[in-house]
């Protein structure tokens, strides 16, 4: 690297021109030789002094330059690892970018199947809840018919209880008529005809109460039965409400991401592997979805 100067002499070449001086035939006297030599080598060593600081010049002008060079050649190196590692970074941005966009069409359509299981699960709790209503309406009518039948129940025991004591009555009266056979004879008979009459009815009563409380106790077993639907119904009412519930957190969950991936961000690095790590969740999310 290191290139001769221009106008640069050779010290050994000036020696040598000066000693051959010295000794060419028909010199002057030594007096004068050592005199004129004296006068003539002060300007060569001058000149020779000049051209070794010329040289050192040169040379340390070569080695900056070459300094300079190098440093340059580095600076280059460095923006060109700089300008790789840009374009790499904007291109795993670019595929981060274009995974949170295949994500979000995943998360789009898991919100479409999500707002058609809602709708068919709200058509479902309408469903029950119509047959739940109508249930209620079955067992309210059951309700005014146990009432009815209670009614009777309670009618029919009372005209037992006033059969029993007209019967009362009535063998009161055939004992005082036997008590009186000849005077109440003609009375006795009409006892015994209303004896007999009074317990036949008590007879009639007797199973019109039995008919009641057997009915009554049907009335009892379907109350029971409705009771066992009204509450059946009750339960899957409440199991449809939970299902609704659950679909609006995982919609609300989806719209929360949805959100998320539209929001425009810097592309840093850190962000980059954030995005991948969200598509890949989104992603396995999906597949879980679709599992289910």
């Amino acid at each position: 690297n290191e290139n001769p100067q221009p106008g640069s002499t050779n010290p050994e070449n000036t020696n040598q021109g000066g000693a051959s001086g010295q000794n060419q035939p028909g010199s002057t006297p030594a007096g004068q030789q050592v005199g004129g030599n004296s006068e003539g080598t002060k300007p060569e060593e001058k000149k020779n002094e000049a051209a070794e600081q010329a040289i050192k010049d040169a040379k340390s002008k070569s080695e900056d330059a070459q300094k300079d060079v190098t440093t340059a050649d580095n600076e280059v190196k460095q923006a060109n690892e700089k300008a790789t590692e840009a374009k790499n970074t904007a291109e795993e941005a670019q595929n981060g970018l274009n995974a949170a966009n295949k994500s979000k069409d995943k998360a789009d359509k898991e919100k479409t199947e999500a707002d058609n299981n809602l709708t068919a699960a709200n058509n479902e709790v309408n469903a029950k809840e119509k047959v739940a209503e109508e249930a209620a309406g079955d067992v309210a009518a059951k309700e005014k018919t146990l009432k009815d039948e209670q009614a009777k129940q309670t009618a029919a025991e009372e005209a037992k209880k006033k059969a029993e004591n007209e019967q009362a009555a009535a063998e009161e009266e055939k004992k005082t008529a036997e008590n009186n056979v000849t005077y109440k004879n003609t009375a006795l008979e009409k006892a015994k005809g209303t004896l007999e009459s009074k317990q036949n009815e008590k007879n009639d009563y007797d199973k019109k109460l039995k008919e009641s409380q057997e009915k009554l106790e049907n009335e009892k077993k379907e109350q029971a039965r409705l009771d066992d639907i009204a509450d059946r119904a009750k339960t899957k009412q409440e199991q449809a409400d939970l299902a609704v519930e659950n679909n609006k957190k995982e919609q609300q969950e989806k719209q929360n991401k949805i959100d998320a991936l539209n929001n425009p961000t810097t592309t840093t690095n850190e962000e980059v592997e954030k995005l991948k790590r969200e598509a890949s969740e989104a992603e396995q999310k999906a597949k879980d979805a679709k599992a289910d």
